[in-house]
Formats: structure tokens, C-alpha cells, sequence
């Protein structure tokens, strides 16, 4: 049987604590979840999350409608890139969903 895991990162404590509560409620869990508040366009995952955490690379990497921060700067969008292609398993799927501003 596979074993699935999910780790779960926002700058926003609050929104890491609603996800925590909602897998928590959760009937039945089946999977391991992680868990963290962290600026992933600043800071690497591996300050957020243990070596075993990150010991098997992600299958999928989803960031939807956050991407355009890390544009405030090169440094950021470098750092935002970095943990993606550092953590994501080679033929990965990575999905982003950036706001059209014409159309906000």
C-alpha cells in the first residue's frame, strides 16, 4: 500500500492552522501531513521541514494565486524557484496560478 504525505506552507500562520484543523477533522486520515508557516520566497523548505520530510521529493508542487509576490524581487523569484526545482521529483507536475491584472 502507498503511503501518501502532503506538507502544507503559507506565510500566513492562520491559514497553516485552518489547513491543520481541517486534516485533522478529517475521518480517517489517509496520509501524513506537514505543516508550516514560512515566506518560501525568502526562506529555503528546509528550514520549515525536517531532512526526513524532505527525504522523498514531491510529486507535485501547487501554488496558486501567490506567485506574483515573489516577483517583488530577483532574490525572491530565485528563492521561490530554487525550492521548487530543489524539492519537486524529476517528471513532476508543478501547477501555478498567477492573477491576470487586466482582468482583477
Amino acid at each position: 500500500m502507498a503511503v501518501y504525505s502532503c506538507s502544507f506552507t503559507d506565510i500566513a500562520a492562520v491559514s497553516v492552522d485552518q489547513a491543520q484543523a481541517r486534516w485533522q477533522g478529517m475521518r480517517g486520515q489517509r496520509f501524513d501531513a506537514h505543516f508550516s508557516a514560512i515566506d518560501c520566497y525568502v526562506n529555503s523548505l528546509d528550514r520549515a521541514f525536517t531532512p526526513a520530510q524532505l527525504s522523498q521529493p514531491f510529486d507535485v508542487v501547487s501554488m496558486q494565486f501567490c506567485m506574483h509576490y515573489a516577483f517583488e524581487s530577483l532574490a525572491k523569484v530565485r528563492c521561490m524557484l530554487d525550492n521548487v526545482t530543489r524539492y519537486l521529483r524529476k517528471g513532476g507536475v508543478f501547477v501555478g496560478t498567477i492573477p491576470n491584472s487586466e482582468y482583477l
